[in-house]
């Protein structure tokens, strides 16, 4: 059982998120950044775990607080594709400082109170994410044997198609029901393509399992999970040679989340056919995703690539997707 969030905790915790949220939006204005009213339910109703301080000197004011949590993925979950089962992260991180050499020292001071916390919790692994736009924090993690993972980047409605040119007798739609063996061949490639390039990228029968879900779902004109599964493929020569696998997802303003309120269409796999990369489907498609982010009225777009594959890195970037936070992970063999 956690221990009861005092007050005084309420105070300083809300003190420290105030001052991070003024540093990261004057860095980044897209960063959420959470009311009083939102901490303060958080810490008394919401919570999952016990507060974790830090302070750069004793007797100080403390500078740092994290919520520490152990995530428990279904074995059947399509997240350990890219996630350990038993994954120590946290819920919350606030740090703050007069300098940034403060708010390093911070962060350090509270990494090694979560570094304790997770080793004692026995986790498969170990996530941290960190605002993309905020001080640097990779030299820091590596300290802990944290390393550099992948991006979570946006794309604002209000962005500019791509230039390409669309090969010849390209055909872009909806996802059919006859499609499913190719759809589900594509989305296999994804995990492929980013297993030799990423330490923690593996291959898993769940990602197949939830896709035909989603799409069924899509299907049947239903939600899955309060969101609404939305896929298209590209057809060249009536073969079914590309797939976007989205949702639309209307995100909420609370402690923890990763965008601000409101409704966005998230890229949850993307594929080309690997022999045909690079001649202007994949962007053609981008565009064909993005034309429903307008359709739909949504505030962008948003999706995950690979630190690792430098192709996806390079595409993301030139389509408009501007990484928000950067993810960092340890495995336990690490």
């Amino acid at each position: 059982m956690r221990d009861a969030v005092t007050l005084k905790d309420i105070d300083a915790v809300s003190a420290l998120a105030l001052a991070q949220n003024r540093r990261r939006f004057l860095a980044d204005s897209r960063m959420p950044c959470p009311k009083v009213e939102e901490i303060t339910r958080y810490l008394t109703q919401e919570s999952p775990g016990d507060l974790v301080w830090a302070a750069q000197r004793a007797g100080a004011e403390p500078n740092g607080v994290a919520v520490p949590v152990v995530i428990e993925y279904p074995a059947d979950s399509d997240a350990l594709a890219y996630w350990p089962q038993r994954n120590g992260t946290t819920a919350a991180v606030y740090v703050s400082g007069r300098s940034e050499a403060e708010c390093r020292a911070a962060l350090y001071c509270l990494l090694q109170k979560l570094d304790a916390y997770w080793r004692s919790a026995t986790p498969e692994g170990v996530s941290f994410m960190w605002p993309s736009q905020d001080f640097e924090a990779a030299g820091i993690l590596s300290k802990f044997g944290i390393q550099l993972d992948a991006f979570f980047a946006t794309r604002d409605a209000s962005s500019r198609p791509l230039t390409h040119t669309n090969p010849p007798n390209l055909k872009i739609r909806p996802a059919l029901p006859r499609d499913l063996s190719s759809l589900i061949r594509l989305a296999d490639e994804v995990v492929a393509a980013h297993i030799p390039h990423s330490p923690f990228a593996r291959p898993t029968v769940s990602i197949g399992d939830r896709y035909r879900e989603r799409l069924n779902a899509q299907w049947k004109n239903r939600t899955l999970n309060g969101s609404r599964p939305v896929s298209f493929v590209a057809e060249l020569d009536a073969q079914v040679v590309a797939i976007a696998d989205c949702l639309i997802i209307e995100e909420g303003s609370s402690v923890g989340s990763l965008v601000r309120h409101g409704k966005y269409l998230y890229v949850n796999s993307f594929a080309v056919a690997e022999c045909l990369r690079g001649t202007g489907i994949g962007a053609a498609l981008a565009d064909h995703v993005h034309g429903k982010v307008l359709e739909e009225r949504c505030c962008g777009s948003y999706l995950w690539f690979s630190a690792y594959n430098r192709g996806a890195s390079n595409f993301w970037r030139k389509a408009g997707y501007v990484p928000l936070w950067t993810s960092f992970q340890r495995r336990c063999e690490s």
